[in-house]
């Protein structure tokens, strides 16, 4: 299976600008190669402009959609992520999610119609549609949208804090000045138990319990798949700035190989749950809040963990961590 994403070039003054959607929404929904045919021809694009209406608010989000369109997963989905995140790391900024019925139609949203850091999102019966089967989107414990928003609250929350997210050059997934793994902490609060339980099970069946990364190592890391991208966003980027049509859209397809980067990400993610279950339970339910005004003023992670676990060096804590890990997967194979 290939991960595939889209590129919007858009011309200003003096400059050329190119935007890459890395929402799991839209990767899902174009990651067949069955898909490939199904996809516009760069001619059409800059022609299919979104209606939307305000369909659902609340004091922290509003959700924007087609009116004719049966929004009730995704309403739901983002009033749970705003409440737990909320009780999580804190009250943040209000944010527009607006819900589209055609992948082309993600690149069309205008943006100044909406808060600044608004979440394009394409519905699940538009990914069901498009991929050609239900069966990957129609498991409501597949919650797509619930860890997406969450990115977006992070950017809120911890601009909110004085936290500036910088605009960058190369892809970026969250806010720009987090570290990945925090900003993956707050996606996958937002998903459902099961989900988490299913990716913690998945990884404890393939025995890769050795393979997760050194502490140290985690805690700088970029995401696994934004490296992948890296490697081939300047091809992409020339290649789409020679394709671009008169109204000054290009669409790309970047193909990473997910046999290549998948038992990275998976460990990953499986990392990410398991660091937040450790910091769960060695300092309590409050620590995340703690955790956003210590990232806010860029302290460092290890020196707190040192000093809040009352240990001498950052070896010491990353053998706690082991030994954490190690407990977890005692209780799994027990219960198993």
């Amino acid at each position: 299976m290939n991960i595939k994403f889209m590129i919007k070039k858009q011309k200003l003054a003096a400059n050329v600008l190119f935007y890459m959607s890395f929402s799991l929404a839209l990767s899902a929904s174009i990651n067949t190669t069955a898909a490939e045919t199904l996809l516009p021809n760069t001619a059409l694009l800059g022609h299919e402009i979104p209606t939307t209406h305000l369909v659902y608010q609340e004091q922290a989000f509003k959700i924007y959609g087609d009116e004719r369109s049966s929004l009730h997963r995704e309403i739901d989905e983002v009033k749970n992520a705003a409440q737990v995140f909320k009780e999580r790391f804190g009250k943040f900024g209000s944010l527009d999610v607006v819900i589209v019925e055609s992948p082309v139609s993600l690149f069309h949203v205008e943006s100044t119609k909406y808060t600044k850091h608004f979440l394009p999102f394409l519905s699940y019966s538009a990914l069901s549609s498009f991929h050609g089967t239900t069966a990957s989107f129609d498991d409501s414990d597949k919650n797509i949208l619930s860890h997406e928003v969450c990115h977006k609250f992070m950017i809120l929350l911890m601009e909110q804090e004085g936290l500036e997210n910088v605009s960058s050059n190369t892809p970026r997934y969250g806010h720009t000045a987090l570290p990945d793994w925090f900003d993956e902490i707050a996606a996958i609060s937002c998903e459902s138990d099961i989900l988490k339980a299913r990716r913690l099970r998945d990884f404890y069946v393939s025995g890769n319990v050795e393979t997760l990364y050194s502490l140290s190592e985690f805690l700088t890391m970029e995401h696994p798949s934004l490296k992948a991208m890296e490697k081939e966003l300047s091809n992409l980027v020339k290649k789409a700035e020679m394709s671009a049509n008169a109204s000054g859209y290009a669409m790309e397809i970047m193909v990473i190989e997910e046999n290549d980067t998948k038992p990275l990400l998976n460990n990953f993610y499986v990392q990410t749950l398991l660091f937040d279950k450790f910091i769960g339970a060695a300092l309590g339910d409050d620590a995340m809040k703690q955790l956003v005004k210590l990232m806010s003023q860029g302290h460092s992670i290890e020196d707190w963990l040192m000093s809040e676990l009352k240990l001498d060096n950052k070896e010491q804590v990353n053998k706690a961590f082991k030994l954490f890990v190690d407990e977890e997967y005692r209780k799994y194979k027990q219960l198993g």
